[in-house]
């Protein structure tokens, strides 16, 4: 599946075209006017804010031509007090946030879109010596003044950023196999920064860093801040490492699953815990953002979990794209959290995929293997509605299944004259070749569709095995009443594979090495790789 990312420059025109303080509420009033006469023409309108109060509800909201739009909120003096990544529906979009007891008076600022399909707008508001006050659109509608209701007076609203800066003197030393950095965002925030040191790399060496946040802990291999130091620009010495962490609302995430579930193929889909919007960037000096799409070496990501017991081993962090189309990213659940491994910034949320077929009922010896990893989206049915598995499983089917397993990619095609580029199986065939999990059975044929055999099968797992460093390098003879049968080949490999779990008998004493795997059985095999091996798969 492409992905269709968000374009990443986005937030820093944003925050630029937001710091340009306008000459006089009437000239901003014409000026967002025409401005937003054009973005609707182009895409996208902002509706007018009116009614504004310190305690009440201010609501953004308008038509869209786009798939999700952006929406920031900055005060007169140029702080941001509200950000949301907002899923249109049906050509509309809406979100809402607090304005927080003794917010400043004047005008604020909002601006919409996505790319560079923007819309902007802006309303005031006053305190009046009575304790009232009011607001106005000076956008395409009218406001009015409200009483505020009385309170006490705190930062920490919803819709608020929390501002958290670690400098080179807050690094601590190593604990454990990590340097640990905390982020305290504080409670009532919907969206949180950090401001790291941009010489994070050196000043970690060989230690991963571990930051934790109030919305979810990532951790960043010596690979990774090595690729995010060169990003940043020649000559900006003052520069700062920036990671942004957003909540994805209840209702944006609703929205989702509902979506989701429409095109699921019958697999039922839910909320499992928490959906944020992770952005990194290089912040210069003067405010300017160097956005990071794509990380050198994968992050560990780390949200809440909140499946119930039965369903924790479905659950898995997806990334969720500007079209709304989930991608798995993985899942190891550990407590009252999951983790997975992260390429780029994007949105990312927890969600379990509860997939069942009518021909494995729950009393078949495979039915909780194969939900586990259909789950995980390593197997599929052969349709919607069926897995068929007492099916013979082809040399094709059952490497994309290995590839998905340890998420292989190839760097070229393989060179098998009868694996044709295009073909469902190229890519999984080339890198499972390229890894060196698979040899062809002549020296340019794959054989794609010839049926794998159990001895086969037992060959490619103990190589995937020492590719992950994690399989034993000798192991005692298997002893059954077949064994003459195994090929030569095959013989220490299918040793190894019943040594270390990954493959038992097809009965108490023979292994039939020689016939055909069924699916239910090469889903075995699988499931005992990620159980065998858990710290090695992806």
């Amino acid at each position: 599946m492409r992905e269709n990312r968000r374009n990443p420059v986005l937030l820093s025109l944003l925050a630029a075209a937001l710091l340009m303080a306008p000459v006089s509420t009437e000239v901003q009033a014409a000026e967002a006017a025409q401005e937003g006469q054009a973005a609707q023409k182009s895409g996208i309108s902002l509706d007018a804010i009116g009614g504004v109060r310190t305690g009440g509800t201010v609501t953004v909201s308008g038509q869209t031509q786009l798939p999700e739009v952006i929406v920031k909120v900055l005060a007169p003096n140029g702080t941001n007090v509200f950000y949301d990544i907002v899923l249109a529906d049906a050509g509309a979009y809406k979100t809402s946030f607090t304005l927080p007891h003794g917010a400043e008076t004047g005008t604020y600022q909002v601006v919409a879109g996505l790319g560079g399909t923007t819309a902007s707008s802006a309303f005031t508001y006053s305190k009046r010596d009575n304790g009232e006050g009011g607001g106005s659109d000076s956008g395409n509608g009218s406001g009015g003044t409200e009483s505020p209701k009385p309170g006490p007076v705190t930062p920490e609203q919803p819709g608020s950023t929390a501002v958290v800066t670690i400098t080179a003197r807050d690094i601590p030393k190593p604990d454990k196999d990590f340097i640990t950095l905390q982020a305290d965002f504080g409670s009532g925030k919907s969206s949180g920064e950090v401001l790291l040191p941009a010489n994070l790399a050196e000043l970690a060496g060989d230690t991963p860093v571990q930051l934790v946040t109030t919305f979810g802990t990532i951790v960043f291999p010596k690979e990774a801040l090595a690729g995010l130091a060169a990003a940043v620009p020649a000559g900006q010495t003052a520069a700062s490492l920036l990671v942004r962490i957003d909540r994805v609302s209840e209702d944006a995430v609703g929205k989702l699953v509902a979506a989701w579930n429409k095109r699921s193929g019958g697999a039922v889909v839910q909320a499992a815990g928490d959906a944020v919007d992770v952005r990194i960037a290089i912040r210069v000096l003067g405010g300017d953002e160097v956005p990071v799409q794509s990380f050198a070496e994968s992050l560990t990501l780390k949200l809440k979990l909140t499946a119930v017991p039965a369903e924790r081993n479905l659950a898995g962090i997806y990334s969720v794209d500007a079209s709304g189309q989930a991608v798995y990213a993985g899942g190891k659940p550990d407590g009252s959290s999951i983790a997975a491994r992260v390429e780029h910034s994007s949105r990312y949320g927890v969600f379990t995929y509860n997939k069942s077929f009518t021909d494995l009922p729950g009393q078949h010896w495979a039915y909780k293997v194969v939900k586990e990893l259909a789950g995980k989206h390593i197997i599929d049915g052969v349709s919607d509605t069926r897995f068929e598995p007492e099916q013979e499983v082809t040399r094709a089917q059952f490497v994309t299944m290995l590839v998905k397993q340890l998420k292989l990619t190839a760097a070229k095609p393989a060179a098998f004259r009868d694996v044709p580029a295009g073909s469902w199986y190229a890519d999984a065939i080339a890198a499972a070749y390229e890894g060196g999990i698979v040899e062809g059975t002549g020296p340019d044929t794959f054989a794609p569709e010839q049926i794998i055999t159990r001895e086969e099968i037992a060959v490619m797992m103990t190589r995937m095995a020492a590719k992950t460093h994690a399989g034993p390098d000798q192991a005692p003879k298997a002893d059954f009443a077949d064994s003459g049968d195994i090929s030569t080949w095959a013989r220490s490999a299918v040793d190894k594979a019943v040594h270390s779990g990954l493959m038992i008998g097809r009965t108490d004493d023979t292994f039939s090495p020689l016939e055909a795997a069924t699916r239910a059985e090469a889903a075995q095999v699988i499931y005992n790789g990620l159980l065998v091996f858990p710290e090695q798969i992806k």
